[in-house]
């Protein structure tokens, strides 16, 4: 015989009950006055006996029905061969999803405040007895253990919401973790969650016969959050009061449609401009702001999105570097052309180099380095203005009229990770209009005729 709440045996240590009533009657006796009781004593032995024979039935009547209601309450039964014993109850595992994404309003309030009254609701619903698990994306060690139905509620309702999120194959796998201390009992798991699609996945989620699975799927209420993705200048150099112009893109991750989302750029916490863009449900929107740099240092930008009711993500930052001079580094024999080029202009530092003087220092703070006029490039010459290049310079190279070893000059272009020279082609050849948005004609012409006549060279 096995019992199906073997706890409830317990209760047979009720049968003191009737035990203790037994030996401690406190039953007070009547003396009755008689002239003689000769005749009275043997009829008094008789009567004494049989109430004792009498009281001893009644202990164990009452000792007996105390027994059979304890027993009955314990659920005995009698096992076939080879049959296994049932679940001495259940554990109830229950997945409350605390991540960001269930601060989303609901019907009754917030996704998390859903999720935990369903949770004390499940609990509710089982016995007494069942043994409950708490899991949360925090996987704190005080919820790795089964709890009573009173302290799952006590724990519920501390759940606080948190930036981590955890897959559901490492949630199952801690849910079993827990339901493995007590084999006897059947498992039951519950997920209650908004199973968001960008970061639930459930790879590794396996079917299991052996478990009562469930899937709670909490909906949130339409709502509008835009978010600015990205934003990038149009211009790699950034030069003081000089004007620039921020592209940025704006996302709509709602499921309503944003006709004037107000975007708000400040520079160094001074608003500089703002725009209105219109954006579809699940959509984006571009746009490009221009305006004048601060002074030269490192700068830091903000665009804000003014959305309800998710803000956490309505700001993106920006850092860079603002120069007051595009320094230029010319290295090679004198060439009054660039210095007519460049030495004049307020927006570039100009710095012209003889081949064996060259001050590495400068060259390592050139934005555009320029190689005029160099017979042969050395190696040590090519590995520093091969640092400068990974810093996102500007090389130029004006190879001298009469190269004498052309060899030379692609094994430097090699180096630098660039095709070297061809052979000397003496044709004539018409000369094509200079492509005006690279960064070193900028501000070069002031108009640009699109038939305009140049001559051959």
């Amino acid at each position: 015989m096995r019992f199906l709440h073997p706890e409830l045996l317990w209760g047979l240590l009720a049968i003191a009950v009737p035990i203790a009533v037994h030996l401690f009657s406190f039953r007070r006796t009547r003396r009755v006055m008689f002239s003689d009781v000769r005749f009275l004593r043997k009829v008094e032995q008789q009567t004494s006996a049989r109430r004792r024979v009498r009281h001893l039935l009644v202990l164990t009547m009452r000792c007996l029905a105390v027994g059979a209601v304890v027993v009955a309450f314990a659920q005995p039964y009698f096992p076939k061969a080879g049959q296994e014993a049932p679940n001495q109850g259940a554990v109830v595992s229950i997945y409350v999803d605390n991540s960001f994404s269930m601060q989303a309003a609901g019907k009754t309030g917030s996704l998390l405040d859903e999720a935990k009254a369903a949770a004390r609701s499940i609990a509710g619903s089982y016995r007494a007895s069942d043994l409950f698990h708490l899991v949360t994306n925090d996987f704190l060690g005080e919820h790795q253990r089964l709890l009573s139905r009173g302290a799952f509620w006590d724990a519920v309702e501390k759940i606080q919401a948190t930036p981590v999120v955890r897959p559901l194959k490492a949630i199952e796998a801690r849910m079993r973790d827990a339901a493995a201390n007590s084999p006897e009992r059947k498992k039951v798991q519950f997920f209650v969650s908004d199973f968001k699609a960008s970061t639930t996945s459930f790879a590794g989620l396996a079917l299991d016969s052996t478990l009562d699975r469930k899937l709670i799927r909490l909906e949130s209420q339409p709502q509008a959050n835009a978010y600015v993705d990205t934003a990038y200048f149009l211009s790699p150099i950034r030069q003081a009061g000089v004007q620039s112009e921020l592209v940025y893109v704006v996302k709509n991750a709602g499921d309503e449609a944003l006709t004037a989302a107000r975007v708000t750029l400040k520079v160094n916490g001074q608003q500089r401009a703002v725009a209105s863009l219109s954006i579809p449900a699940g959509g984006q929107a571009s746009d490009t702001v221009t305006f004048t740099l601060p002074a030269a240092g490192l700068a830091e930008a903000t665009l804000a999105v003014e959305d309800a009711p998710i803000t956490y993500d309505d700001v993106y930052f920006l850092g860079f570097r603002v120069t007051e001079k595009l320094p230029v580094v010319a290295i090679g024999p004198a060439n009054p052309y660039l210095s007519s080029l460049y030495g004049g202009d307020p927006s570039f530092a100009f710095t012209q180099m003889a081949p064996g003087q060259v001050d590495y220092r400068v060259l390592g703070q050139a934005r555009t380095v320029i190689l005029a006029g160099l017979t042969e490039v050395s190696s040590g010459l090519v590995q520093e203005v091969s640092k400068v290049l990974k810093e996102g310079a500007t090389l130029i190279v004006f190879p001298p009229e009469n190269l004498q070893n052309p060899s030379a000059y692609n094994a430097s272009f090699r180096a630098l990770g660039a095709a070297g020279l061809g052979p000397i082609v003496e044709s004539t050849t018409g000369m094509s209009l200079p492509d005006l948005q690279d960064e070193v004609m900028q501000g070069v012409l002031a108009r640009a005729e699109s038939r305009m006549e140049l001559p051959n060279v």
